[in-house]
């Protein structure tokens, strides 16, 4: 698995507002909408305290730094 660390996280009770900004084995940020994908990876889900990423027909959770 990518090593990911979740940057920025908004969410919206409607799907097409919420995104996140993640960093992807340390790469640039790249902001992301529920469904698409980067470095491997889909954003199968935002809440509002994680996001659920799909790689591999495997789902985790990423969530914010404290």
């Amino acid at each position: 698995m990518p090593r990911v660390q979740l940057s920025f996280l908004v969410y919206s009770q409607t799907r097409e507002r919420r995104s996140v900004v993640l960093a992807i084995d340390g790469g640039s940020l790249v902001t992301l909408h529920e469904g698409e994908t980067a470095g491997g990876l889909e954003v199968a889900r935002i809440l509002p305290d994680r996001v659920h990423l799909r790689m591999g027909g495997q789902v985790f959770a990423v969530r914010p730094r404290d």
